[in-house]
């Protein structure tokens, strides 16, 4: 049994993705990246098991770990030393900044389910930025820097290094915020997507991506692609439109193309080489047609009880696994 694996993202209308800022001047960024983790710049906080049910409910808390990150962070090391009892900040003041700080919490120790896609912004103007998807639950680390005083971490996998440049100008000006977390506006996030993943379901779009990764890609390379692309898309079509036939051929699949151009795949390429081909498609076909050539470069006479098609990006309640 040959197992084909997709490694499609799907993404469903209700996911949102959030950028998390690392902390003051970037700081935190490459223990994330050494570590495949993120976690949220507030020391010593505590946050109970149960999902608080106001942000109001956590203002002493974020209180207490402004005044500890303020100690540890400061070059005076003849400050004072905060307190750690939590009663000596019940009276202070519930101001929108607290409010900020602890809705960030609050979605980052509660609301954000496996699979979540979290965007980290590295320092520099000409930095990257990484893309990692959540994969696992609250836990509580050690920092460099700030002793006995642990912060909320999540576990993630990283899925994408991408130099800032490769951005708009809106989205460079997102990254910006010094926020702790925060989600991304809609009409930002396919550039996300289309940067982070070759594979994917997004928008009612499907898209499959083709790595050429030799050196040298000439046209007769390329003739041969387009050719494998639309037989697979003709033959496609001509199934579901009764059409199919014995012998059928890439002349009978440009046909039967000519005749639903909706059908035709759109196709986005970078030309260098190595490079890449992507494929778009409004329905599964675009997937069908990375499957097909995986199981064509197998060089494997195979069957059709032969091969197992699988998604190792799929999350565990994704429609299309």
């Amino acid at each position: 049994m040959i197992e084909i694996d997709i490694r499609t993202r799907v993404f469903t209308a209700r996911e949102q993705i959030h950028i998390l800022f690392p902390g003051e001047g970037y700081r935190h960024f490459p223990f994330f990246e050494r570590n495949s983790l993120v976690f949220l710049d507030f020391p010593g906080i505590e946050l109970p098991e149960v999902r608080p049910s106001s942000a109001a409910r956590l203002k002493a808390q974020v209180v207490r770990s402004d005044k500890i990150r303020e100690w540890r962070t400061a070059d005076d090391k003849s400050r004072t030393e905060p307190s750690r009892d939590i009663s000596d900040y019940a009276t202070a003041r519930q101001t929108a900044r607290r409010t900020q700080y602890a809705t960030a919490l609050i979605k980052f120790g509660y609301d954000l389910p496996d699979g979540s896609v979290i965007v980290v912004p590295g320092p520099g103007p000409f930095g990257t930025v990484r893309v990692a998807e959540v994969n696992g639950p609250l836990r509580w680390v050690k920092v460099p820097g700030y002793g006995d005083d642990l912060v909320p971490a999540r576990s993630v996998r990283w899925i994408a290094s991408i130099p800032k440049r490769r951005f708009s100008e809106d989205l460079i000006n997102r990254l910006r915020l010094p926020i702790p977390l925060f989600i991304l506006e809609r009409s930002l996030e396919q550039e996300v997507v289309k940067l982070a993943y070759d594979n994917f379901v997004y928008g009612g779009e499907y898209v499959a991506t083709f790595d050429t990764t030799n050196p040298v890609f000439d046209s007769v390379d390329d003739f041969n692609i387009q050719a494998f692309v639309n037989l697979v898309a003709g033959a496609l079509v001509a199934l579901e439109e009764g059409e199919a036939n014995n012998g059928f051929d890439l002349d009978d699949a440009l046909r039967v193309l000519s005749l639903h151009t909706s059908q035709i795949p759109e196709m986005n390429s970078n030309i260098n080489s190595p490079g890449f081909v992507r494929y778009i498609t409004q329905d599964v076909t675009a997937l069908i047609i990375a499957t097909v050539m995986a199981i064509a470069l197998s060089s494997t006479p195979l069957s059709a009880s032969a091969f197992q098609i699988v998604n190792s990006a799929a999350g565990p309640d994704d429609p299309c696994a």
